[in-house]
């Protein structure tokens, strides 16, 4: 009976966490999680505008990104999306989730760290297709991340 409880208790935290970390949960952010999320889209803007500045495999809003979940070495491919257009079963992830405010502006092979009931979860980026590749099919299969 408690290896049943155990097995239980884990799914049910497994199912929690990936709640937490792709929706966001209807709850303001604080103005440092705000400023944060403000300034990496102020400097990818900047960066955009600015043809030889421009860094395609950059995450942005738009971007289909492939991760590494470092706790179980799963791989996801999810999509940043603003929040209206999120859907965390079908993998497009709101940038004021905490995945999605992490992975902003990250480039293949960076990490993003998120902390989840007092312990840190990490994921690389594997790979970011640019917001035209994601709209026009050339990216992987979906795989949703939420169980």
């Amino acid at each position: 009976m408690s290896e049943r409880f155990t097995e239980l208790k884990k799914q049910l935290l497994q199912q929690i966490e990936q709640y937490y970390l792709h929706t966001h949960l209807g709850i303001s952010l604080g103005p440092q999680e705000l400023a944060s999320i403000l300034a990496k889209l102020e400097n990818l803007n900047e960066t955009d505008a600015a043809p030889a500045n421009r860094h395609p495999e950059k995450v942005r809003i738009g971007s289909r990104v492939r991760l590494l979940d470092l706790q179980d070495n799963s791989e996801a491919e999810i999509e940043l999306v603003l929040p209206v257009d999120s859907g965390p079963t079908s993998g497009r992830i709101s940038i004021l989730s905490p995945l999605g405010a992490s992975i902003l502006g990250l480039a293949p092979a960076e990490y993003a760290e998120i902390r989840f009931l007092g312990r840190p979860l990490r994921y690389l980026v594997l790979e970011v297709l640019p917001p035209d590749a994601a709209r026009h099919g050339h990216a992987h299969a979906e795989q949703p991340v939420a169980p």
